[in-house]
């Protein structure tokens, strides 16, 4: 149990921040959270240029295979995603017809979940930041 109030605001911000993606995640996208949590990770892939096959998916996701798997095929019958062969690789490649309006309001509100919940730790200890020390 922690017994420093000042861990315990530290907590709290970080508790908010992930209770704020949360929210963003259920209020703005389409699928139940599991399901977009997988469609990110595609997308990730592709943003990285890499994109992600079965087992990059469980890794970043830490699902089972056989609940990324199902996502997966889920994604596909909604059009979101096509799995292609590249190479020796199954990938998964995001339907670029389909991304909506939607994700950029998405992600400003993920974006300042974050920036809120930097500035309200920073003004706690301004200093271990400058000095990139983290007093965990």
């Amino acid at each position: 149990m922690v017994n420093d109030n000042t861990e315990y605001q530290k907590r709290a911000i970080l508790i908010r921040m992930i209770l704020d993606i949360h929210g963003a995640v259920l209020a703005k996208l389409k699928e139940p959270p599991e399901v977009t949590l997988v469609l990110m990770a595609i997308r990730l892939g592709e943003m990285e240029d890499r994109p992600m096959d079965l087992k990059s998916l469980v890794a970043v996701t830490h699902y089972p295979r056989t609940s990324v798997s199902r996502h997966v095929r889920e994604l596909m019958k909604l059009g979101r995603v096509s799995v292609v062969r590249e190479g020796r690789r199954t990938v998964m490649r995001l339907n670029p017809q389909v991304e909506g309006s939607h994700v950029k309001p998405f992600y400003g509100q993920v974006e300042r979940a974050v920036l809120r919940a930097s500035r309200d730790l920073t003004k706690m200890d301004p200093l271990a930041f400058d000095r990139g020390v983290s007093k965990s």
